[in-house]
């Protein structure tokens, strides 16, 4: 999209409006106006901001743009593959660039209108003095400069937006190995957020088992001694951590798929997913029949995937034992 001479945008771009561009080199190629996503890292201060410490606004777009490139989902910066960080690296970079001429750009309209100023005010002087009064600064100086500076700023944001372009097509590559990798060390996770927590259970014991000795120790050697009162705020916040630290331990100790997030190491491809049977498997007759139907038609096709209700033989199992439904009649 073409700048006019003072940097703002042409063209009658409404800024209210949502662009319908998504790929990050064409929102750069146009510096269009962009929109933020809530689970995107927070992007760091664009050059164009730095820029308004010298006295000038940039395009509001600008801003857009920049945070655009430089958004990101927060789960990107998880123990990211090698091509991935590489990919990142060359996105910062270009951005950099990008922010450096915008400072550059601003620096030099600020140079521009303080020389100005000061050669309007030598103008004056001279003039009052009866002396011939100085040349002003060249406009058409300032204007190649500025207009080197400009092409220069669009140029760089056009290479940033190809750049990214090229790291969410890496993403998009290594995601699915990327996934793996994760899911790889998934299952040491929990065992050692388990061992943290009995770690802490210890210190919080002792700590709290300290206050007790001390005040019945305080109560025997100081008979006479006041000791502080129970209040409703002490009691609530007993309560609410021995409330909160039981919750704690269910979560950490739990086998269940769906509360310790081993439902994300389960294959996503599955229909209906093996969360969803769980579910239908808990919550009575109405989900058993979906269930059993489910599993009645893969055993159909020779395909095992679950055996919540139906054993691998193809037998209806008891949805409260487990077992054969003939045996649990007979049991």
């Amino acid at each position: 999209m073409p700048m006019t001479p003072n940097g703002t945008l042409s063209g009658g771009v409404d800024p209210t409006e949502e662009p319908e561009e998504t790929d990050p080199a064409h929102l750069a190629a146009k510096i269009g106006r962009t929109g933020h996503s809530r689970n995107q890292e927070p992007a760091r201060p664009p050059g164009p901001d730095a820029a308004r410490q010298h006295g000038t606004s940039p395009p509001v777009d600008l801003l857009d743009v920049t945070a655009r490139l430089l958004g990101r989902p927060s789960w990107h910066a998880v123990k990211p593959p090698g091509p991935v960080a590489e990919a990142w690296d060359k996105v910062k970079t270009a951005v950099d660039r990008a922010d450096d001429i915008a400072v550059q750009l601003a620096q030099l309209d600020a140079d521009y209108r303080r020389e100005s100023s000061a050669s309007e005010q030598a103008v004056l002087e001279a003039m009052r003095q009866g002396k011939k009064p100085p040349a002003m600064p060249n406009p058409d100086t300032h204007g190649q400069s500025r207009a080197d500076l400009l092409a220069r700023h669009r140029a760089a944001f056009v290479i940033a937006g190809e750049t990214r372009t090229k790291y969410d097509a890496v993403v998009a590559e290594e995601l699915a190995d990327w996934r793996a990798s994760l899911i790889a060390d998934f299952a040491e996770l929990q065992p050692a957020a388990r061992e943290a927590w009995q770690q802490f259970q210890s210190a919080l014991g002792a700590w709290r088992n300290r206050i007790s000795v001390i005040d019945a120790m305080t109560e025997q050697a100081y008979p006479s001694a006041v000791m502080p009162a129970r209040t409703s705020e002490s009691q609530r916040l007993g309560t609410q951590l021995a409330n909160g630290l039981a919750t704690l331990d269910t979560v950490l100790g739990s086998n269940d798929a769906d509360v310790n997030g081993n439902w994300v190491t389960e294959d996503p491809t599955l229909d209906p997913p093996m969360h969803l049977r769980r579910y239908w498997l808990s919550i009575g007759q109405a989900g058993w029949v979906k269930l059993a139907d489910v599993e009645r038609a893969e055993r159909e096709e020779g395909k095992v995937v679950s055996t919540f209700l139906i054993d691998i033989d193809g037998r209806d199992l008891d949805p409260r034992t487990g077992r054969p439904t003939a045996v649990a009649a007979g049991a």
